[in-house]
This record gives C-alpha cells, sequence and structure tokens, in this order.
C-alpha cells in the first residue's frame, strides 16, 4: 500500500487518464477519464469505504437499467469506483429543459426503473437516493438508476440504520432513524418521483390528483412502510396495469410506438374486459365471436335442465363454473390478479401457472357437477 491507498486503488489511479470534473461541487468527487489500456471513456467516482461495500456487490449486475459498475475498491478513509460513462441527461434536467411528464411516459419510466431495482434489491441493497438527479434517460432511450453512493445492505439483527441519509423530500420517515431501511424505502422514493414528474413539486407541496394515479402515489409513500407495495415487483405490475389505461398516441416515446398504438388502437376499450382492455381491432372481434358462442352455447346447454327448479339452478351453476368462470379468471377479467392480496406479490411468470391452475380447477368442478347432475336427476 503506498500514500494510504491499497494495490488496487493504486492501479485505478495509474490505468485511467482523468480528462475532466463532472460535478458542480467545491471538492470534486467525479471525474471523466480513459483507460490507458483501451482507450474507452468511464467514470470515476470519489464514494465512503461504506458505500464500497455496496459498489462491490454491484460489479456482479448485468442489467440494462442500472449504470455499469466495472471496479471498485477501498481502504478505511474512501473508496473508488470505474462505471460507465452514459450519454444522456437525468430526468431533472429532462424536467428543466421540457416540463412535466405525461402519465404513459411516467408509467414507462418507472417500470424501467423497477427493473433494475428489482436486480439491486436481490442483492439486499437498499438505493436510498431515487430523485430525478439519480435516473438518466439514455440517447437511445434507456432509463437507467445511477450514483449508489449512500446505497446499503439490510443487516439482520439490526432495528434502524446506524447512519441517517436521504435527500429531503424523497427519503422515506424511516431513513431517519426509525427502523432499518429495506426495499420499501425506495418504493416510497418512487411515489414522491412520479409525483414531481407530473407536477414539479413534492407531494407535501401539491399531491397529483387524477385517479387511478393518485391511488399508486398515495400508496407509494404511505407513512407506515407495511401499508406501501411491500416489493419492488408489485410496484411494477401496477403501472404497467396503469400503463394499459393511460396510453394514448400522444404520450408515446418514440415514433416508432406512436405508429404501432395509433394502428392497432382503433377499437373499444372496456376497462377490465378481456378482449376489451387494450383498444386492439381485432382484439376486439376475437372477443366478440368468443363471448356470443359462449352465450350461444350456455342456451343450449341450460336446454337440458328444465326439468325442475332444483336441477335448473344446479345446472346454472356448473354451466357458469366451466365455461364462464374459468375463463375469465383464466384471461385475467379486472386485472383480479393484481387486486388481491398476498396474490398480487407473485411474479408474473408464477401468476400465469396460478392462472392456468385455476382455469383447470373450476374446469373439473363444473364437469363434476355437471356428471353428478345427469346421474342423479337426469
Amino acid at each position: 500500500m503506498m500514500n494510504g491507498l491499497t494495490l488496487k486503488q493504486q492501479y485505478l489511479e495509474e490505468n485511467y487518464e482523468t480528462l475532466t470534473s463532472l460535478d458542480k461541487k467545491e471538492e470534486h468527487t467525479v471525474f471523466l477519464v480513459k483507460n490507458r489500456n483501451d482507450g474507452k471513456i468511464y467514470v470515476k467516482k470519489y464514494i465512503s469505504p461504506e458505500a464500497a461495500e455496496g459498489y462491490e456487490k454491484l460489479k456482479k449486475l448485468r442489467n440494462r437499467n442500472i449504470v455499469q459498475v466495472y471496479e471498485a475498491a477501498g481502504n478505511e478513509e474512501r473508496g473508488t469506483v470505474i462505471e460507465e460513462f452514459i450519454n444522456g441527461m437525468t430526468l431533472e434536467e429532462c424536467l428543466q429543459e421540457g416540463g412535466l411528464f405525461k402519465e404513459a411516459r411516467v408509467c414507462w419510466i418507472i417500470a424501467e426503473i423497477c427493473n433494475g431495482l428489482f436486480e439491486v434489491h436481490n442483492q439486499r441493497i437498499v438505493h436510498r437516493d431515487i430523485k430525478p438527479e439519480n435516473i438518466m434517460i439514455t440517447g437511445d432511450s434507456v432509463v437507467k438508476v445511477i450514483d449508489f453512493g449512500i446505497a446499503r445492505a439490510a443487516k439482520a439483527g439490526r432495528n434502524r440504520d446506524t447512519e441517517i441519509l436521504g435527500t429531503a423530500g424523497y427519503a422515506a420517515p424511516e431513513q431517519f432513524g426509525y427502523m432499518q431501511t429495506d426495499a420499501r424505502a425506495d418504493i416510497y422514493a418512487l411515489g414522491v418521483l412520479m409525483n414531481k414528474l407530473l407536477t414539479g413539486a413534492l407531494p407535501v407541496e401539491h399531491l397529483y390528483e387524477a385517479h387511478p394515479m393518485n391511488a399508486v402515489i398515495r400508496r407509494c409513500i404511505e407513512i407506515d412502510a407495511k401499508n406501501r407495495f411491500q416489493t419492488i415487483q408489485e410496484l411494477k405490475r401496477a403501472v404497467e396495469m396503469l400503463s394499459r389505461e393511460v396510453v394514448t398516441p400522444q404520450n408515446q416515446i418514440t415514433v416508432y410506438e406512436y405508429k404501432k398504438v395509433k394502428s392497432e388502437s382503433s377499437g373499444c376499450v372496456i376497462k377490465g374486459v378481456p378482449g376489451f382492455r387494450t383498444g386492439v381491432l381485432w382484439k376486439n372481434v376475437v372477443a366478440t365471436m368468443g363471448y356470443l358462442f359462449l352465450i350461444f352455447c350456455t342456451i343450449v346447454w341450460m336446454s337440458k335442465y328444465t326439468s325442475s327448479v332444483e336441477v335448473f339452478l344446479l345446472g346454472g351453476l356448473s354451466v357458469f363454473l366451466y365455461a364462464w368462470a374459468s375463463n375469465l379468471l383464466a384471461f385475467n377479467v379486472g386485472y383480479w390478479d393484481r387486486k388481491l392480496y398476498p396474490v398480487r406479490l407473485l411474479p408474473k411468470q408464477v401468476m400465469l401457472v396460478v392462472r392456468i391452475g385455476l382455469w383447470f380447477l373450476l374446469f373439473a368442478l363444473g364437469m363434476g357437477l355437471e356428471y353428478y347432475i345427469e346421474y342423479e336427476f337426469l
């Protein structure tokens, strides 16, 4: 070790040529650097020794929505990090130059952030400083979470954070020493971020009022962490559901998406009804034919249950189970899988298996009841 630096830190200092400072602080800690071996451009940061531990874990991640960390080293005084150089703008810069965001764009941004934070939270790391300045959008429209300078790993046996850190307005109440922070602290900050992008203000100054986005923001910023979305996947599914309701051609991110929605979204929209939720014309046609077919079949099937009121009611229940309930649940009528607790906590792939399983169960119950009726009454 020379001059107080570890061998790894010394290597980083020698192999990365400093080009310019990127921050506006008096004591510069972020620099644009060039690797002397391959000539590529990177960002070098000086961070706290505690943060260096978190960056070591981040080196393992390969996620398009998280800034890529290439090197991390530290001693007792400070840490050094080498990460990718991102050519783009922060959300704060976007707000200043372009004004407020549309709901559809906010849903897209939050869903992308959730993609990245899912990987981070799986490493038991909490970012703790989600805000417009720490989210970037690249030139090719990729959302990236940056600056893990005050991130921390959740530790067993701790009932509160040892350091009170975070940006006022975005930091969850538990970051001020009430309890140990976990993933729900980032969810709180994302709620504040949504409100900021939509109104230009913090929720305490002006809360976004339009429903249903208002309900999602309110749930994110609940004071009691137990009342918020409990996982980043749950929040992502909520904004994905919202995005299907608020997307219009004027809110699209790219010209390609604008043309795609404009050509496809020419049908009828009925919220929560399979086949009519997206406004895609061909889906409307297929769904209409399917519902008419089920109605016709229901009439035919029910015609054999007219011998008595008891038989008619049992037969109606049988047909409802195997023809209607099974299919509507399988096709997620009313987005039920995103509203029921604890089902809404399940990953998307697991939820698909659950829906298929429910279809099979209800279909089997309905058919079993039909066989019982035919054996006992007909």
